[in-house]
Formats: C-alpha cells, structure tokens, sequence
C-alpha cells in the first residue's frame, strides 16, 4: 500500500487548483445566466462587470440594473443578484474579472480610455509626457 505524504505545500497547491477551477466555473456560469436574461429582455442592452461591481444596462436609458440600489432590480433579475451574492460569500472575486457583452456578442475584457495599453501607451495616445 502506497502512502502518499500530506504536506502544508501540497495543500496550498490543492487549494489554488480547486479555487481556480471554482473561479472559471462561476465566470461560465454567469456569462450563461447573464446572456439568458439580456436574451429574454429587449430593453437590456448589456452585462457589464469589473472591479467589484456587475451591472445590466438599459437601452436608451441610463437607470441601470446594478447592486447599487437593490430595491430596483426586478424580479427577473434577483436569482441572478442572489447568485453573485453567494459567488460572494465563496470569496470567488469574481467581479474583478473585467467583461462586458451583450446578448449574441463577444465577452470584451479591455474597454475604455486604455484600450489594453500600459500607462506610456496610455500617455502616448492622449498626447501626455507620463502618466
């Protein structure tokens, strides 16, 4: 019979790998669930998520679907609140994994000013000495 030797170090790399593996499930998960509800309402137009934070936007409107005011997400959208609070819970952190995207569309995970550049890419573009 084989003895396999249990060490803190083999714990820790146990626990990264699940962790990990849990992390790709949930942002699967939520790109799915995510998709489902932009698909079955017209007035969304996309699910946006990063630093902390998820929102559905509306077309033509800017009252949102964020965390921000729970009191105005809709019904439809609660099982998909109370699922990110319990991603939460888990401590996965998985809204500070940048995504946005809309019902058929491609999850883009670089938007805005820095378009994926570095802090000199960054100043180059917007014609500054340094950032």
């Amino acid at each position: 019979m084989k003895t396999t030797v249990i060490t803190v170090a083999a714990i820790k790399r146990e626990k990264e790998r699940t962790d990990i593996r849990l992390y790709d499930m949930a942002l699967t998960l939520i790109e799915r669930r995510a998709r489902a509800i932009l698909a079955a309402h017209a007035n969304l137009d996309e699910f946006v998520m990063g630093m902390g934070t998820w929102i559905f936007t509306k077309r033509d409107s800017e009252d949102d679907i964020s965390t921000v005011y729970r009191e105005y997400i809709p019904a439809y959208a609660m099982p998909f609140t109370r699922m990110m609070d319990e991603f939460d819970d888990l401590e996965l952190k998985v809204t500070g994994e940048s995504m946005r995207f809309t019902a058929g569309g491609p999850v883009v995970r670089e938007w805005g000013g820095t378009d994926g550049l570095d802090g000199e890419g960054v100043a180059e573009k917007y014609g500054q000495a340094a950032l």
